[in-house]
């Protein structure tokens, strides 16, 4: 009987566990490079001892993109989150309420070319090594 209830908890965890992974796996965070036009989640270090919870996002030229952004607390865990959606290529700068600091780069992949820059780098080094330099 014991065995029983072992196993049906270990079913329902299992069964839990394959439920969940999908929608966790759906934020997709904000890592140092995101597309145009795309959600993507920003997650907080640890925070603690901050008066507002909230951030700041700064565009290359030190204007704000988003200004004093509330931030939500990931259960209580101490570690929150905001979902950003950056409309313009550009090379953000984050704040968080205690400082940290952390840099987000939009691409427009529109302008991708990745054939063309291979292409020029495999000719730059061609040149520079094969041909002694420029």
């Amino acid at each position: 009987m014991k065995n029983k209830k072992i196993l049906f908890i270990l079913f329902i965890l299992f069964i839990l566990f394959i439920l969940f992974v999908p929608s966790i796996l759906a934020l997709e965070e904000c890592g140092e490079s995101i597309p145009i036009n795309k959600e993507c989640t920003i997650i907080s270090p640890y925070l603690s001892y901050c008066s507002t919870y909230d951030l700041d996002i700064y565009n290359s030229s030190g204007n704000a993109f988003v200004s004093n952004g509330a931030i939500s607390q990931i259960g209580s865990s101490g570690i929150y989150n905001y979902t950003a959606n950056f409309t313009y290529a550009d090379t953000f700068t984050i704040k968080l309420c205690d400082n940290s600091v952390r840099t987000v780069i939009a691409l427009d992949p529109d302008s991708w070319n990745l054939g063309t820059s291979w292409w020029s780098y495999i000719i730059q080094i061609y040149h520079y090594v094969l041909e002694g330099g420029y």
